[in-house]
């Protein structure tokens, strides 16, 4: 009895030592993963994190945040911050999630090192089927909204559904990439919609944040509570491909604001437009007493800003490029005509977006409840094109399965050495009980033998392989790149990388191996880039003329310009800051003419006129994660009218090396630049 008494005293003890300790923890930590949680696999994601503490004096410290990337890859972010005394801080931050990775480490360690503060977060709950953050798959689409949202944008999804594209409903043809006509497999799949809200100051500050949205909705925002930050990680996000719209109500878009710069209309006093009643029913509001909206006036644009009516009797509403991606203006608050019907507002959402949205898109009709696979997720298109890529990074001779014939030869030998050659030799000498120790002998050395050989076969310099895509809107906002590269080090893994640009985003990459993710694969990032060449393409009649400038370093290896899907000028070799002129009559162009394409791209399997060897799976090498959204946009604009050069540097150095040591470098270096010709001829359609 006494001696339970004292156990449960230890016990009493223990609790209250810990219970005073944890109660002793300064730290106040909150962490907010995705767009309320809403996480795209294989994409940059927001995190949250507000810290809150009781101390006496400030703290200097590191936040860090660490997860797993892929097979044996760790993400670790680190960001110094100084904690004011009775101040809370507040950080956002970038990351990925793999899939189906079990957890998220955050942690606070002082400017000694020492650890204040850390906690896992998991994510992932096998036991039951349960997940701390909402996978957001292929098929989905996600919306992030900020402002009032008043007019049914948040039931958005019990209104419409999603349709989306994968990798299964697309064909690599001799031209290009191009959905099947097979009625089989025309159906495309069907997801659920995502409208995700955050407060004004709250939207992340850098343009890696958004890249999980499929599109960004600004409702009537106080545009000058936007911090400068959170503007340019707007206006970078929409140039690489991302896609806005901006409501505009009680608070007009500034003509010195940030994100006017991708509006080229200008927005002019208020007037009074008529509504009519079957817009009216359309949008769901036929019981409402409104027949006219306020809208602010939009004024000129230009030759890719389209102008429309949204049910009103003069344009309210327009869209237009911006880079790679795609802005949308409505000129009108539509509260001003209803708003309780909720869901039924679906219809006027559908119209708004889909100026915008082309990869995925909003169709009417709620979806029906169906369960989720907790344990796979289905990847997109971008899938097998990373997969390509990264096939081509590691075809490495040294990289690859030793011959079983080596295998085979090490075994007899072995075999013939232990048995005849020991037995007859030792008998010679009669030293038969020796064997023991010769068996052993053998053994040691055969082993030592095969693991130096080995080395000797496989051992090779260090090599930095890397494939690098460069997307250009000529005259545009700017040029962006996404660069693929793997590092052979055969001697040791422990080298330091040199070269990186300080704005430079990198996330460890995998392969996969089928259309299904069970694991942790990841997608590559992508950065802003310099513009290596300009182009000027002119066409009158039947024929065309292009002048290429090469400003770039290395010399242009091939190209072409494309004046459509699969028709345009071949051009050869410009030195490095030289130029060409090309002219002549467009022909068809298909593999078989060696040329970089805007879609796809292939080399004959013969030799190469320089070192990095054949990438046979080419055809996919624009399907991979961080170059496809800018590929749609390419082939919209081609669909417009507009131009696209295609050349292949030779030559061209990797974004890094490695820092004291000496290695070869391979880099396939593909840029593609959108050029309006100077005529008149450009057919009417729809931009990116």
């Amino acid at each position: 009895m006494r001696l339970a008494g004292y156990a449960l005293a230890v016990v009493l003890a223990v609790d209250s030592a810990a219970l005073a300790a944890e109660a002793k923890d300064p730290f106040n930590v909150d962490v907010q993963f995705g767009w309320q949680g809403c996480v795209r696999p294989m994409e940059w994601t927001p995190v949250e994190i507000g810290i809150q503490a009781s101390l006496d004096e400030h703290f200097d410290g590191v936040l860090t945040v660490s997860n797993l990337q892929g097979t044996g890859a760790t993400m670790t972010i680190r960001h110094p911050f100084v904690l004011t005394r009775g101040e809370p801080y507040y950080r956002p931050v970038v990351t990925k999630f793999a899939f189906g990775a079990p957890q998220c480490q955050v942690a606070i360690h002082d400017a000694r090192g020492r650890a204040c503060w850390d906690r896992d977060y998991t994510l992932w709950d096998y036991r039951n089927s349960r997940q701390a953050i909402t996978v957001v798959t292929g098929a989905d689409l996600l919306i992030g909204t900020a402002g009032r949202n008043t007019f049914g944008l948040t039931h958005l999804a019990k209104g419409a559904h999603s349709l989306g594209m994968t990798a299964s409903h697309y064909r690599m043809g001799a031209a290009a990439p191009q959905a099947v006509e097979d009625d089989a497999e025309k159906e495309r799949p069907v997801g659920q919609v995502f409208v995700k809200e955050k407060l004004l100051r709250y939207l992340p500050w850098d343009w890696t944040a958004y890249a999980s949205l499929d599109l960004l909705v600004l409702y009537d925002v106080e545009w000058s509570a936007l911090r400068p930050e959170q503007s340019r990680a707007i206006v970078d996000w929409v140039s690489g491909g991302g896609r806005l719209l901006m409501i505009l109500g009680a608070h007009p878009l500034p003509a010195n604001h940030p994100l006017a710069a991708m509006v080229p209309c200008r927005i002019g006093p208020a007037r009074r437009l008529g509504v009519s009643r079957e817009a009216l029913a359309a949008w769901g509001c036929a019981d409402t007493d409104t027949d006219a909206v306020t809208a602010w006036s939009l004024e000129g644009g230009g030759a890719r800003w389209q102008a429309a009516p949204c049910g009103t009797q003069e344009p309210a509403s327009a869209s237009g490029p911006f880079g790679f991606g795609r802005v949308g203006l409505l000129a009108f608050d539509p509260a001003v005509v209803g708003g309780r019907q909720r869901e039924n507002l679906a219809p006027f959402w559908i119209a708004q977006a889909a100026p915008l949205l082309d990869r995925r898109t909003l169709e009417a009709g709620a979806l029906e409840e169906k369960d989720r696979n907790y344990y796979a997720y289905e990847t997109d298109e971008t899938g097998r094109g990373t997969t390509a890529v990264l096939d081509y990074l590691l075809d490495i001779p040294e990289m690859q399965p030793i011959s079983i014939g080596w295998v085979v030869l090490l075994l007899v030998g072995l075999a013939v050495v232990i048995g005849p050659v020991d037995y007859l030799v030792l008998k010679r000498y009669d030293r038969l009980p020796l064997t023991w120790l010769t068996f052993a002998a053998y053994i040691g050395l055969f082993s030592v033998g095969a693991y130096y050989g080995v080395a000797a076969m496989r051992s090779g310099p260090a090599q930095v392989r890397a494939v690098t895509v460069t997307d250009i809107v000529q005259d545009g906002p700017g040029g962006w790149s996404c660069c693929y590269s793997g590092l052979f080090a055969p001697a040791s893994d422990a080298y330091r990388l040199d070269g990186l640009g300080p704005r430079d985003w990198w996330s460890a990459v995998s392969p996969l191996a089928s259309d299904y993710l069970y694991a942790y694969e990841q997608e590559g990032g992508f950065r802003r880039q310099f513009v290596p060449l300009r182009a000027e393409v002119e066409v009158e009649g039947d024929r065309a003329r292009a002048r290429i400038e090469n400003r770039s370093d290395r010399p242009i290896l091939r190209g072409c310009v494309y004046l459509g899907k699969d028709r345009g000028l071949v051009f050869g070799r410009i030195e490095a800051g030289g130029r060409q002129d090309v002219k002549g009559t467009p022909v068809g162009i298909g593999l078989a003419d060696g040329a970089p394409g805007p879609w796809v791209y292939d080399l004959p399997l013969g030799e190469e006129p320089h070192a990095g060897g054949v990438l046979a799976n080419w055809l996919t090498v624009y399907l991979a994660g961080g170059i496809y959204p800018r590929t749609r946009a390419i082939e919209a604009y081609l669909a417009r009218g507009d131009a696209v050069v295609c050349v292949e540097y030779d030559g061209a150095p990797p974004p890094y090396v490695l820092a004291g040591r000496r290695a070869e470098a391979v880099n396939r270096w593909l840029v593609r630049v959108v050029v309006t010709p100077r005529t008149q001829g450009a057919t009417e359609g729809a931009g990116p």
